[in-house]
């Protein structure tokens, strides 16, 4: 008996195609350890039906340098195979602890009977195992201000409609989210032995999944409608379905009602019901829009003071105030526009209030901070009014919403001609993306969009305007223009990059003012007074100064976290050790050490920066006391899949305690990566010293090239 993501992977593997184990595991959004278990119950399971005397005879999974293979006897029709595993998905399948949740969810909302013993014997698992289940639901809805109560068999929650279908979607949500469940529905041809599929079956019949998400995506076109607020869309209208289906009507008042209609969500919820309705009979449209409108407005599950709160408020006049006093400390100009997007904006605050859900990409606020500090700076400001009214100040999240909308603004008062759209694609985005972000937007004229992971790129896509894709993993599919490049931007991707982006512009007249406070402070003899001179002329706050003496490449490693020519058995052990490094030398505590030893452990392939280069790294900040870095050589290289035909041969440990104070040694790190007779020449060295001895005249040749003299050997 397999679970059904094992059957989903082995329908997948019927096609006869080699699968990495690694994408395998980004795909179903597990570790790789997973994927190496369900290949293990799948080669038993394939087994048991070689015994079987229809079977076409014996078949096995075959397991080789990271990736996936059925072999073995296919037979002539292989769909009579691919029917024989669809009847046993359909008859004979284990359910997964989410999947065990999401029915007793669905009892609850049905007022189905809910009995231990029957349970037991349904899960196929033992009576503690239903219990934790229980306890989980329970502690869920209790967080939320909604008590589940127990009585005759049923399991009743104790609150108001609206509030139990809020935090039904928010839990529902959460299963789907656990392994890609959203994803998988609607990318996955074989879905309904996929135990949410028959959730979804039960309230929304004839309309299939992938088709209410394309409805939901047509219908809120018009709005910015992040990838997880869709998805509790598409939780909220199945809770809403199933409860009315089973008698429990949702009654919104006229006050509230007047209030939803004031949101920009509202016309696209509505829009979205009229098409249900074509599908599945909807008994209250203007309800059901209501609620869909509160979930992609960002709601949290208690709104009701906020909802009393808005009903007392106008909007609009607030909006213009907001709106008129950002633009004058920003030195913008208002319009109707403008303060239209900042009303909506407004409205999601103050239904979310601290914990509305935000679009997943957290660096585009910090993208936003270092690029238009000083809108920021003016938003930050100019919402005071706002945060009173809410009783607390604007999280980092809504400031970069409400300035984003005025970006555009920004970017026409400085005249400057429409820049490429950039969107980096990765894998996790902690060290690379941060770099190449930095590194690009130094050297060309570009708008960046923000940085996401393979996964939700297609999505991302669907929803903003991207010009080009700079990527440091493979794109199968894609209409827009993709550069791959290497994580560390080698020579040779600039090179390209150079031919298709155009150049970083900088003003004469500041550069005049630059060259003109150099020459008044003596050749840069007193940095801290340049420095000063440049924050007043580039309009920066003293607290951005000490970017220009962040530390570089020479200055993060120490010569006691330097380690040549160490033998060991394998990449753990030596991942390890380059932890311990840092770990005595005061950086980091133990925890960081375990952090970085499971990273490599699931997914090593993503800390390459270069042939025979790895970089651990962790986003476990808070276990990092200072900014650091660690080398090995190892004596013998290590093999690795895709790490270069001589194996791993160089680790670089990274611990950066900051958001952005190890960015400038990272960048000097990738040029010495990039120059081969630098790397020949640290092959070379046999102590600690010279290694620093080797960064130290680097770093001088690299500065004096920049400075635009002559570099003396």
């Amino acid at each position: 008996m397999l679970i059904s993501r094992e059957y989903s992977l082995l329908l997948l593997l019927m096609s006869g195609a080699t699968y990495r184990i690694s994408a395998l595991a980004n795909y179903y959004g597990v570790t790789a350890r997973v994927i190496y278990y369900n290949a293990e119950n799948i080669d038993k399971y394939l087994e048991e039906l070689a015994k079987d005397k229809y079977s076409p005879g014996p078949m096995s999974l075959q397991c080789a340098d990271g990736c996936l293979k059925l072999g073995g006897h296919f037979p002539d029709n292989r769909n009579m195979l691919i029917g024989r595993i669809l009847d046993d998905a359909r008859y004979e399948i284990a359910l997964s602890q989410e999947e065990r949740q999401l029915e007793l969810l669905y009892r609850v909302l049905t007022g189905k009977s809910i009995r231990i013993p029957d349970l037991t014997e349904e899960f196929a698992v033992s009576k503690s195992t239903v219990l934790k289940d229980l306890e989980l639901l329970r502690e869920y809805f209790s967080q939320r201000s909604v008590q589940l109560k127990h009585t005759a068999g049923q399991t009743i929650p104790q609150s108001d409609e609206f509030s139990v279908r809020l935090v039904a979607a928010g839990y529902m949500a959460h299963l789907l989210n656990v392994n890609h469940g959203f994803y998988r529905m609607v990318q996955e041809t074989h879905i309904w032995q996929f135990r949410p599929y028959c959730f979804y079956l039960h309230c929304m019949g004839a309309l299939s999944f992938g088709r209410l998400a394309e409805l939901i995506e047509e219908s809120a076109s018009d709005i910015d409608l992040p990838y997880r607020l869709l998805c509790n869309c598409l939780c909220g209208i199945m809770i809403s379905m199933i409860r009315e289906q089973s008698g429990h009507h949702l009654t919104v008042s006229r006050s509230r009602m007047e209030f939803m209609a004031n949101l920009a969500s509202f016309d696209a919820a509505r829009r979205l019901v009229e098409k249900i309705n074509f599908y599945v009979p909807v008994s209250t449209p203007g309800n059901l829009a209501a609620f869909v409108a509160l979930i992609a407005a960002g709601a949290e599950e208690s709104t009701g003071f906020k909802v009393y709160l808005a009903s007392r408020i106008d909007f609009k006049i607030l909006a213009a105030n907001i709106t008129a006093e950002i633009c004058r400390l920003a030195g913008l100009t208002p319009n109707q526009k403008l303060i239209e997007e900042v009303q909506s904006e407004i409205c999601r605050i103050c239904i979310g209030g601290r914990g509305c859900v935000e679009h997943e990409n957290h660096d585009l606020a910090n993208m936003i901070q270092n690029d238009y500090e000083h809108l920021w700076n003016a938003v930050e400001q100019g919402a005071k009014p706002l945060c009173k009214l809410m009783n607390h100040p604007l999280s980092g999240q809504q400031i970069g919403r409400l300035a984003l909308h005025f970006v555009d603004a920004c970017e026409v008062i400085k005249g400057a001609v429409p820049a490429p759209q950039v969107l980096i694609v990765c894998n996790s985005g902690l060290v690379s993306s941060r770099l190449i972000c930095r590194k690009l937007q130094s050297l060309f004229q570009i708008k960046m969009l923000g940085c996401v992971s393979i996964y939700e790129m297609n999505h991302f896509l669907k929803n903003h305007s991207v010009d080009y894709i700079i990527t440091t993993v493979p794109v199968l599919q894609s209409d827009t223009a993709v550069i791959q490049v290497n994580s560390y931007l080698s020579g040779e991707d600039l090179g390209r990059l150079r031919r298709i982006l155009p150049p970083r512009s900088v003003q004469d007249q500041l550069v005049e003012q630059i060259l003109e406070a150099a020459r008044e402070s003596g050749a840069v003899t007193d940095p801290e007074g340049f420095a000063g001179r440049l924050e007043t002329i580039l309009g920066l706050p003293a607290k951005e100064r000490s970017f220009l003496h962040a530390p570089g490449i020479s200055g993060i490693i120490d010569t006691r976290n330097i380690l040549l020519d160490f033998p060991c058995n394998g990449l753990e052990e030596a991942v390890r050790k380059s932890g311990l490094l840092l770990l005595q030398a005061g950086a980091i505590d133990p925890v960081y050490v375990e952090e970085i030893v499971e990273n490599i452990r699931h997914a090593p392939e993503y800390m390459l920066i270069g042939d025979g280069i790895l970089m651990p790294h962790s986003r476990a900040a808070e276990h990092v006391f200072q900014t650091a870095v660690s080398v090995i050589r190892l004596k013998t290289p290590v093999s690795l899949n895709d790490s270069g035909p001589g194996g791993i041969r160089w680790i670089f440990t990274l611990a950066a305690e900051g958001r952005t104070g190890h960015l400038t040694a990272l960048e000097q790190l990738s040029q010495i990566l990039a120059e081969s007779w630098m790397m020949s020449e640290l092959e070379q060295v046999c102590l600690p010293s010279q290694f620093k001895e080797l960064l130290d005249k680097f770093v001088a040749i690299n500065n004096q090239k920049e400075r635009g003299g002559d570099v003396v050997d």
